[in-house]
């Protein structure tokens, strides 16, 4: 489905430096970093655009975002744990949210004809 032009794709979709080839371990922050970065997409991936529109895309973004930027300075993994953990917190109230616009959507268009 396609995607709003003004939902910013969050910049954990890059290669984190502890994904670098030179690097032989990665750690468990930046593991799951990058599958909530998936998880993130494929939920986008669920909604149509008008439905991406909603706030709640935008802060689960930016929680991703401050996620990675802390992963890249190599913030303590505590601190990195607890911006992971909130971010996973706003996706999931993401796709609540857009869960919940669908259906009411759908109900009134049903409702319309």
């Amino acid at each position: 489905m396609p995607h709003s032009s003004h939902v910013k794709t969050p910049p954990a979709a890059r290669r984190l430096p502890h994904q670098s080839s030179r690097l032989s371990g990665v750690d468990a922050s930046a593991r799951f970093l990058a599958a909530l970065q998936g998880a993130f997409e494929t939920a986008r991936d669920q909604f149509e655009a008008d439905v991406l529109s909603i706030p709640e895309w935008r802060h689960a973004a930016d929680a991703l975002d401050h996620a990675y930027h802390a992963c890249v300075r190599r913030a303590k993994g505590d601190d990195v744990e607890a911006l992971c953990r909130e971010a996973q917190r706003r996706v999931e109230m993401a796709v609540q949210m857009s869960m919940v616009s669908s259906y009411y959507d759908g109900r009134i268009e049903q409702v319309c004809n």
